[in-house]
């Protein structure tokens, strides 16, 4: 969220099938210090193979409901993962990048590129000692390497898939592209994945994004009037990241190159961690025919 706050993003969409209490108490925090978010809850099915049956479609439909929730709220809606972060190439904000698009346009593409940082796991429970140092030395591939995604405007956008538009608005005929020299989407990939290192090398382009990060959620430490001793970042346990990413590599190996979802592991996590996880879910569900 900081990427993206200093990238000029005015309010948050988060869709969630599951969450702890821990991440609830940070969404909470960055709310109460004037961080416009709306949790939206989005269940899945009662059947795990239904689940993955559906799922792409499921992205795409969640995809639309957010550009629908959008209008009137925002100008342009970018439509991103969580571990997706936005690297500008000068000073030139990514507002200012934007706001030189024509009102008449579905909006801008952004260049997207993966990356693995390194096959460890980083915890702060002090969110004083929070820092994304971390990211200072990823494994980059090419740009490119990935689908761009898409910073839409709402208005102009009756439908919308994950790489591509479509349906436009009537009388709605332009979109462009913005240069890779001006902006990048940079997708980190897992930790535990296997890397062609003929494909993905060591690189630094990182290194401004996480300092200014890091220093902008200490900005934010130091202006909160809540206790934020008070705030446990992460558990600081070892078993729950590792028991995570098998999971998620199992998942992806059962559905190939599809897309999942890490709420897929929370059985597997519950009944092999030895800590207790206090999970919560949406109250409502989906009518199932």
């Amino acid at each position: 969220m900081e990427n993206w706050l200093l990238a000029g993003a005015t309010k948050f969409f988060i869709y969630w099938q599951s969450v702890t209490q821990d991440v609830t108490n940070i969404f909470l925090y960055y709310k109460e210090n004037g961080v416009d978010i709306e949790l939206v809850a989005w269940p899945q099915l009662n059947d795990e193979n239904a689940d993955f049956a559906m799922y792409n479609s499921g992205q795409v439909v969640s995809i639309n409901d957010c550009l629908h929730r959008a209008r009137s709220h925002a100008e342009f809606a970018a439509t991103v993962d969580l571990n997706e972060l936005v690297v500008l190439s000068s000073s030139t904000p990514l507002v200012a990048i934007l706001n030189g698009t024509q009102l008449n346009s579905a909006g801008r593409s952004i260049t997207r590129a993966h990356a693995h940082f390194e096959n460890n796991y980083i915890y702060a429970s002090d969110p004083m000692l929070l820092s994304f140092d971390w990211l200072n030395e990823t494994h980059f591939a090419n740009v490119s390497s990935a689908q761009p995604k898409l910073i839409l405007r709402p208005e102009n956008v009756q439908r919308s898939s994950v790489h591509w538009i479509n349906e436009l608005e009537p009388l709605i005929t332009t979109f462009t592209g913005i240069p890779h020299t001006e902006a990048t989407l940079i997708h980190l990939r897992s930790m535990q994945e296997k890397m062609d290192k003929n494909i993905f090398v060591t690189n630094n382009i990182l290194q401004e994004t996480a300092k200014r990060m890091t220093d902008s959620w200490i900005r934010r430490l130091h202006a909160s009037e809540k206790d934020v001793q008070k705030l446990r970042i992460t558990r600081g346990n070892m078993e729950i990241a590792q028991l995570m990413e098998e999971c998620l590599l199992d998942l992806k190996k059962k559905v190939h190159s599809m897309c999942f979802t890490a709420s897929h592991c929370i059985h597997e996590l519950s009944r092999n961690s030895s800590v207790l996880i206090d999970w919560q879910y949406p109250e409502k569900r989906w009518l199932e025919l």
